[in-house]
């Protein structure tokens, strides 16, 4: 991969309004997964979880980030990501899925049910893109409840 290559600038008109817009609507977004391998074994642990554009997009996905985070609109962007990962449902073979995550998502209460949507066997992956203040703050938030029976015993 060329380093060298210049990135585009952050834009803040309408066009980086417009970028966003495409990518937080329903269809905006896909994910993939790149494998986690354990060195010793060459066993797959699990998968970390990426989006990408459904549409061809000139800026890299750390670009989409970064502007969200200039327009105020990073959750939202998370939570489309979140929204296209789920639905894919749970790795293989039992794996751990990895996604990342802001502290500012899993500091609105709005966003515990999009993990909700996610398999059970879920790491996640604080960006380390912001300052965690109240990392006590967190914890709830971050903690599943455990799963409850719906059926009846007998």
């Amino acid at each position: 991969m060329d380093r060298t290559r210049r990135r585009r600038p952050i834009r803040r008109d309408a066009e980086a309004d417009a970028l966003i817009d495409r990518l937080v609507a329903p269809t905006g977004l896909r994910a993939v997964f790149q494998p986690i391998v354990r060195i010793a074994d060459g066993e797959v642990i699990g998968y970390e979880a990426l989006c990408r554009s459904v549409k061809h997009e000139k800026t890299q996905p750390s670009d989409w980030f970064a502007l969200a985070s200039q327009l105020d609109r990073r959750v939202e962007l998370e939570r489309a990501c979140l929204r296209a990962v789920a639905k894919h449902g749970a790795p293989p073979d039992d794996a751990l899925l990895f996604v990342n995550v802001s502290p500012a998502l899993l500091a609105q209460p709005d966003s515990v049910h999009l993990r909700d949507k996610l398999p059970h066997r879920l790491v996640l992956e604080l960006t380390e893109r912001e300052e965690i203040n109240d990392i006590a703050g967190l914890r709830a938030p971050a903690r599943r409840s455990p799963p409850t029976c719906s059926g009846r015993a007998g």
